[in-house]
């Protein structure tokens, strides 16, 4: 395999995000066993995000765990390389009103961070 096959191409995951679209938000509950991973991913968001807790959250997609953090009473900053993602976010926040629990949404890729002070945040989800 060439190396290239192996190297990392940001726009490339951004654009595989946004043509995924609205399937992303459906992922966890399209089937029971979706929905489980759902639950688990939850139970752990509630036992280590205390309320008030300033959170990034990257690669946040539409806004499933957005939506949870918001339930726990954190303040989430969404993070996501997708702007399509983001997009969706913003819209799942204000339709099911977890929007206030969001101080910001950023077009962010993982592998660089470096806008964020690392003091900004309590806990950071990925």
């Amino acid at each position: 395999m060439s190396t290239d096959k192996l190297q990392y191409h940001a726009r490339h995951i951004a654009d595989y995000f946004d043509q995924y679209g609205e399937k992303e938000w459906e992922r966890l509950v399209r089937d029971p066993v979706s929905e489980i991973s759902l639950h688990i991913h939850t139970h752990y968001l509630k036992e280590y995000v205390p309320a008030n807790a300033r959170v990034l959250e990257i690669g946040a997609g539409p806004g499933r765990f957005t939506q949870v953090l918001a339930e726990i009473g954190a303040k989430v900053v969404v993070g996501d390389i997708s702007p399509g993602q983001l997009e969706l976010n913003r819209k799942y926040a204000e339709k099911y009103g977890f929007a206030q629990a969001v101080k910001s949404w950023e077009l962010v890729d993982l592998c660089d961070l470096s806008r964020f002070d690392s003091r900004s945040f309590d806990r950071v989800v990925a």
